[in-house]
């Protein structure tokens, strides 16, 4: 994501406010915020996940589907390194068993799994402004 950031930047696209918004998702969570592969095969030449879904996390998915179109469409401003492109489709119906990741902004986590919590665990004072993203079908 970084590497299609600095490109966004470098040619003054106009999404680059979007960009900077799902790379600070994809870095606040980090690996332990990700959900967990339930399962992965291949359709074609790209490589299939089913995700479990993590039942603290507030939802995602419209902004990491977006980054997964990125990544198979533009796989050319994607570094070589880590994950090949891939095609995520999420499971709501399996939880991963992952822990929650303690210290995000409350907008990282599910409200209502959020209110169930005792007082140990801690949630970060940084404030994360949600953006709405609109996609245009071509």
């Amino acid at each position: 994501m970084s590497t299609l950031l600095s490109d966004r930047k470098a040619t003054g696209k106009e999404d680059e406010p979007v960009c900077a918004y799902l790379q600070s998702i994809i870095e606040t969570l980090g690996k332990d915020g990700m959900s967990s592969d339930e399962s992965k095969n291949k359709v074609g030449e790209v490589q299939v996940f089913h995700l479990k879904t993590l039942p603290w996390r507030t939802d995602f998915h419209h902004e990491m589907k977006i980054i997964d179109e990125q990544h198979l469409v533009g796989a050319t401003n994607f570094t070589p390194q880590g994950s090949k492109p891939a095609k995520h489709f999420h499971n709501a119906i399996n939880e991963s068993s992952r822990s929650a990741v303690a210290d995000l902004p409350k907008a990282f986590y599910n409200p209502s799994w959020l209110n169930e919590q005792c007082p140990p665990f801690t949630v970060s004072k940084k404030k994360f402004q949600r953006m709405e993203i609109v996609v245009a079908v071509k």
